[in-house]
């Protein structure tokens, strides 16, 4: 998973936000984090996480958990080994979840969302202070807004395949994953919110926008830092072997 020291600051009221990410996970089961400030079960904060195949969308206080904080999809909008845009996003009123770029769960939500004190962690959330419930599979542009996104904007950080960083003032962490090696995830945001790759991920994962099928295995030709279009990922998978 991806360990960013430098969270959003724990005791912070939030008044909205929004949670973003590409994800191609190779597995349905358990809970697996995929942007998660949340430390269960005395610090829960917020997070974005598969749970038995549905995306849940957790607004703690920070504080003991709650189980009025977490709202989850019906089953059966992703599937494994396909790439999925995820987006959860609260105007202080109503939480709302995309995939794909459609509101496919909302839910009326007033209460006091703090992120907690815990780090910051992509692919994983944490227990006890201990990372865990990790992510198996691929994240592709990771991203975290202080105001919520309207269906507008959703749908065209749909459109643009993971390619484009955000440009919105209210970024205040990205994560591109455009290193390609390393133990070092930057963020593209003035935030400084940095990471690091604990036990190893893979590089040189093609993104959400690589149509794979339509390069031969065998062609030399094709260099993929000349292909606009390859996109980047980082896959976190816990049998992978590189």
């Amino acid at each position: 998973y991806v360990h960013v020291p430098d969270g959003l600051p724990n005791e912070t009221q939030m008044t909205g936000f929004t949670l973003e990410g590409w994800i191609r996970t190779f597995s349905l089961e358990g809970q697996q984090g995929l942007i998660t400030q949340h430390d269960f079960p005395e610090r829960c904060g917020i997070g974005l996480v598969i749970n038995e195949g549905r995306i849940a969308f957790i607004t703690g206080t920070g504080k003991k958990h709650d189980s009025a904080s977490l709202h989850q999809t019906e089953p059966g909008l992703i599937r494994v080994q396909t790439w999925h845009h995820i987006v959860a996003s609260w105007d202080g009123k109503t939480k709302r979840i995309y995939v794909d770029g459609k509101l496919v769960a909302e839910y009326p939500f007033a209460g006091v969302v703090r992120p907690g004190l815990s780090a910051l962690r992509l692919g994983a959330s944490g227990s006890e202070g201990i990372a865990s419930n990790f992510y198996n599979g691929d994240l592709a542009m990771c991203a975290i807004y202080d105001k919520p996104l309207n269906e507008e904007q959703i749908q065209q950080r749909f459109a643009d395949q993971g390619l484009k960083t955000p440009s919105d003032d209210s970024v205040i962490a990205c994560w591109p994953f455009t290193e390609e090696r390393g133990t070092q995830v930057a963020d593209a945001s003035s935030g400084g919110r940095h990471g690091q790759i604990i036990n190893r991920g893979t590089w040189m994962i093609g993104g959400p926008s690589l149509d794979a099928s339509a390069i031969d295995r065998h062609d030399t030709s094709y260099d993929p830092t000349l292909d606009p279009k390859r996109g980047h990922g980082l896959r976190l998978a816990s049998d992978e072997l590189y």
